[in-house]
């Protein structure tokens, strides 16, 4: 399975973001699940789907390039670093923003990304 329906499977998406209970996929089990809004410079709404594994696996699934996207968190000096492709997603806080590789100090494609509020099924999933 490729990596869009695997993280798709975990989030129990069918093409509407919603609630799902813990998912178990080859060994991989959901520890948490968390969805947000966030507010952007310029009125950019993003919605974003963070997924944590029991093995330790840190995921979001948010659009970027006109796709959606699974991006992996990894070493970061501050905050969370998710990548995906060429695409760089920075988490500190309740702020985020949204660049190139190469070019995560320079113009952003999303910047000033303020977490508006948790979406209502923003809820820990229990772990299985």
């Amino acid at each position: 399975m490729n990596p869009a329906n695997l993280l798709a499977a975990l989030l129990g998406l069918s093409g509407v973001a919603q609630a799902a209970p813990a998912v178990t996929f080859d060994g991989a089990v959901v520890a948490s699940r968390m969805d947000y809004e966030y507010q952007c410079q310029g009125g950019t709404r993003l919605h974003v789907h963070y997924v944590n594994t029991v093995a330790g696996d840190s995921l979001a699934y948010l659009p970027a390039g006109g796709a959606d996207h699974i991006f992996v968190a990894g070493p970061s000096g501050s905050g969370v670093r998710y990548v995906s492709g060429n695409y760089v997603w920075w988490t500190k806080g309740r702020g985020a923003r949204l660049t190139r590789e190469g070019d995560e100090h320079g113009s952003a494609l999303l910047d000033g990304c303020q977490v508006a509020n948790p979406t209502p099924d923003a809820r820990p999933a229990s772990v299985r």
